[in-house]
């Protein structure tokens, strides 16, 4: 018999304890050994109880995700769309009040924005200071609109969900 070289086999033994056998290694596995399939070998024993169902399962729950996230993106655009403008706009201030290039601008207000930080270009003047303060400001509120849509968009995804189970449940 020939196996794939992920392929792996499971065997509970009588004491109910779980071992591995990688089957390159033998020519047939035992009588009561279960054969599972996977891209790399198991980690643990839970995940070797996913099915082919239930992974077609996740992918429908992301693509459920999916539609509800680009959904209430959409509603939101225009917002998500105005804090651009804003950083952008806060960069326009940033090159003008530091004497930086637009290039460096632009990268110190979306490292500003994203809270990453570096340090390699401070703002000197006060104004430059005030403007990197306004960045950070609009850069809170847009991660701030962006969480809310992907928990609206989970919490829609659930219901969708809760909703599709309670009504395959037969009623007694």
């Amino acid at each position: 018999m020939k196996v794939a070289s992920h392929c792996w086999a499971m065997m509970v033994q009588a004491r109910a304890s779980i071992k591995r056998y990688d089957l390159r290694s033998c020519d047939s596995p035992p009588a009561d050994t279960t054969i599972l399939c996977q891209e790399r070998p198991p980690q643990s024993p839970i995940q070797l109880s996913l099915s082919a169902d239930s992974m077609t399962t996740r992918s429908g729950h992301l693509l459920v995700y999916g539609r509800h996230l680009a959904k209430y993106l959409y509603f939101v655009r225009h917002v998500l769309l105005a804090f651009l403008v804003l950083l952008l706009l806060g960069a326009v201030a940033i090159a003008y009040f530091e004497d930086l290039g637009f290039g460096d601008s632009i990268y110190f207000a979306f490292i500003t924005g994203l809270t990453v930080g570096y340090g390699d270009i401070e703002p000197v003047t006060a104004m430059g200071r005030v403007v990197s303060i306004a960045i950070a400001l609009v850069s809170l509120l847009f991660t701030g609109i962006t969480v809310a849509v992907a928990t609206r968009a989970l919490a829609a995804t659930a219901k969708d969900f809760e909703e599709q189970d309670q009504s395959s449940t037969p009623s007694s």
